[in-house]
């Protein structure tokens, strides 16, 4: 079949599903479509972003005493997906981040 999304298009195999609540895609079609692209970096704009707001930048912000979420009685916490996988190319990168800040105590294990 032949799919179109604003001025892109492609022929891709489609498969219904009977009972099926939402629309599958998969990535070569998400890909022809232009629907969203790869993240194979990221860009440090840090210290830009320190020069223009220097107050906010200082020291490690805290709530001082322990924070509580209150919550209704009854609540169930939920997500309409799963946790996202990080990306092989930014995995060191984001294991150096979280050992920094389990350093500065902003995390725990």
């Amino acid at each position: 079949e032949s799919i179109s999304y604003r001025s892109s298009s492609s022929r891709q195999v489609l498969f219904v599903v009977r009972g099926l609540s939402k629309n599958l895609m998969g990535l070569p079609a998400i890909t022809a479509l232009n629907l969203a692209t790869r993240v194979d970096g990221v860009c440090d704009y840090s210290q830009s972003i320190q020069e223009k707001f220097p107050s906010v930048f200082q020291g490690l912000g805290t709530f001082g005493d322990p924070y509580e979420i209150k919550l209704k009685d009854g609540a169930k916490p939920w997500a309409i997906h799963t946790a996202r996988r990080v990306p092989l190319p930014l995995r060191d990168k984001v294991a150096e981040e979280l050992r920094r800040m389990e350093s500065y105590g902003v995390i725990s294990r």
